[in-house]
């Protein structure tokens, strides 16, 4: 039973960690927007609603680069704890100035998103330090023969596919709402129409948003096998010297 119990706590906090790393990872390459944006077919969605949004002005007269270098930029905002979503703006070829991109709900909303970005990682750093703590402590004893990566990784994956079907059956767009219900301060706006914000135009969201789970879920389960695959090793080697 402690085995199981040592087994599952090592299982859970690398896929934690794992999540972690896949995370900033995504960022890093900025979530694949660029391939998304053809994916999704973005440059039309911007081109029908920009001219009907009802706060900003001549955002359909942007380019695919501007675009990728806005989402870039609300990706590094949210990551660091916030910092420049003021900043953030888009040029008016019309007006010949700039144009900040976000007004003034959006910011808020996404200032909520790096609050809890900045959360998340504080926990990470603490379930890094757990297992790390964890694995210690095994490794010194000398006595933990850690299952074979099928086993491990066939644990996570069915945990996978069960919150893939949890989703299925529940609705992804319906659990989607219901968690930001949750997460976020209930007199905050946190859904936004195409025809008043420039940044869910952008994004075409939700649509984007089940590519990018998608993503996070495959680097994810990359980084779990490279974890676990290490800790393999590790052990392995410790139990390879303790029989000489």
């Amino acid at each position: 039973m402690r085995h199981i119990l040592k087994f599952s706590t090592l299982i859970l906090l690398s896929f934690l960690l794992s999540l972690f790393l896949a995370w900033h990872t995504l960022s890093a390459a900025n979530f694949g927007y660029t391939v998304l944006y053809d994916w999704l077919d973005i440059d039309k969605t911007v081109q029908e609603f920009a001219p009907k949004n009802q706060f900003k002005q001549n955002f359909e007269l942007t380019e695919k680069a501007d675009h990728v270098q806005l989402f870039h930029d609300i990706i590094k905002a949210i990551n660091t704890r916030g910092s420049g979503l003021a900043d953030i703006s888009y040029f008016d070829p019309k007006r010949n100035q700039k144009t900040p991109l976000l007004h003034n709900a959006e910011m808020i909303h996404l200032q909520d998103v790096a609050n809890l970005i900045t959360i998340l990682n504080y926990i990470a750093a603490y379930l890094g330090f757990a297992l790390v703590s964890l694995l210690m402590v095994l490794y010194h004893r000398g006595q933990y023969q850690f299952p074979p990566l099928l086993y491990s990784m066939g644990a996570t994956v069915g945990i996978c596919l069960f919150a893939t079907l949890i989703i299925i059956v529940f609705g992804a767009e319906d659990l989607f709402y219901q968690w930001h219900i949750l997460v976020f301060p209930e007199n905050h706006q946190w859904f936004f129409y195409y025809h008043e914000s420039l940044m869910t135009t952008l994004m075409k969201a939700p649509d984007i948003f089940a590519y990018i789970a998608l993503f996070l879920i495959l680097v994810t389960l990359i980084y779990h096998l490279i974890v676990l695959s290490l800790i393999k090793i590790l052990f392995t080697r410790k139990l390879n010297n303790s029989s000489r």
